[in-house]
C-alpha cells in the first residue's frame, strides 16, 4: 500500500510530468520508482507508515546518503531503463544530479534526510503527514541533528515551513525540468 500511496501522491508533483511526459502508464512507472526507494529505505533507513499505508515517510539516517547509490543498485535501479524507458531514465538522472548538487551545497555534516513524505490523495488534510513528519523530526532532535529535504512542489514549501524547515537553496533541473528547493530544519538549540 505504501508504494501505491507514494505513486498517487506524487502523480501531481512537478517532477512527474518532467520525467514521464504524456505517459499513459504513469502509475505503473511511479510504483516502480517508489518500489526501489522503499527497498532502499528498509535496508539503511526508516520507512514509516500509518493509516494502513495511506501515509508514508522515508528517512535516511546520518551518513546514509553516500551509501544510497550502492543501496539503489542492490534494489533494482539497474533495471530502470527497461522499466521506465530511456528518456525517463535520462530525465530522472538529471533530476537526481540536481538534487545531489543542491543537497551537498545546502548542508554538510550529520543530518537526517527526508527522502519522501506522501499521503494518499483521498486522505490528504487528515493530519497524517504532519504526524509522520513530527515523529521523524523528534527523532532527529533527540540526537541534536538537523533534518533536510528537497521538494519540487511549491505547494509543499509552506507545509514544511510550518514544521520548522527553512529554505536553504534552489536549483533548476536541466532540460526544462522543475525547480528543486532545499529545506533545512535546524537541530535543537
Amino acid at each position: 500500500m505504501a508504494e501505491e500511496t507514494l505513486a498517487r501522491a506524487f502523480e501531481g508533483d512537478p517532477m512527474t510530468p518532467y520525467i514521464f511526459p504524456s505517459d499513459p502508464d504513469i502509475q505503473k512507472r511511479l510504483r516502480a520508482v517508489f518500489r526501489v526507494e522503499l527497498r532502499c529505505a528498509f535496508r539503511p533507513g526508516v520507512a514509516e507508515v500509518i493509516g494502513g499505508g495511506k501515509a508514508v515517510t522515508i528517512w535516511l539516517p546520518p551518513g546514509r546518503m553516500k551509501g544510497a547509490l550502492a543501496e539503489m543498485l542492490g534494489s533494482g535501479i539497474l533495471l530502470a531503463p527497461l522499466r521506465l524507458g530511456l528518456g525517463a531514465t535520462w530525465r530522472g538522472t538529471l533530476l537526481l544530479k540536481s538534487i545531489q548538487e543542491l543537497h551537498s551545497r545546502s548542508i554538510s555534516g550529520d543530518h537526517w534526510y527526508l527522502l519522501a513524505l506522501a499521503v494518499h490523495p483521498g486522505h490528504q488534510g487528515s493530519g497524517w503527514g504532519s504526524q509522520l513528519l513530527r515523529h521523524g523530526l523528534a527523532r532527529a532532535q533527540s540526537r541534536n541533528l538537523p533534518s533536510y529535504l528537497e521538494t519540487t512542489n511549491p505547494k509543499n514549501i509552506a507545509f514544511y515551513q510550518r514544521h520548522g524547515f527553512k529554505l536553504v537553496g534552489e536549483r533548476s533541473v536541466a532540460g526544462g525540468g522543475p525547480t528543486v528547493w532545499g529545506m533545512l530544519c535546524p537541530a535543537a538549540a
